[in-house]
């Protein structure tokens, strides 16, 4: 090591997206230090007891769909991705992104 250089850990940024399908209630998160605050921020911004985390994401971004076989989640480098991705799990017309987020 060099003197007075500072080494540094590259910090992991999660996020979460909390859903219920029956009301449509969503929530999300980005920028956590770790996946269960991510999912715990999800759950308080989705608003509702009955939700639940579909999923958690460590850097980039996280998208949701829903349609009528289901919801489908995909991550991707940037939020067109991460749709693009989500797209070929929900190929109904009637599939609309619910929520997406993107960490730093």
């Amino acid at each position: 090591m060099v003197p007075g250089t500072v080494t540094t850990t590259p910090v992991e940024h999660w996020g979460a997206i909390a859903y219920h399908r029956a009301t449509g209630a969503h929530g999300y998160s980005y920028d956590f230090p770790s996946s269960r605050e991510a999912s715990v921020a999800a759950l308080e911004a989705c608003g509702s007891p009955e939700c639940i985390v579909v999923a958690s994401y460590k850097g980039g971004c996280g998208l949701l769909m829903d349609g009528p076989t289901g919801p489908s989640f995909a991550e991707g480098a940037t939020a067109q991705e991460a749709q693009t991705k989500a797209r070929l799990k929900c190929t109904d017309a009637q599939c609309q992104v619910i929520a997406w987020s993107c960490t730093r």
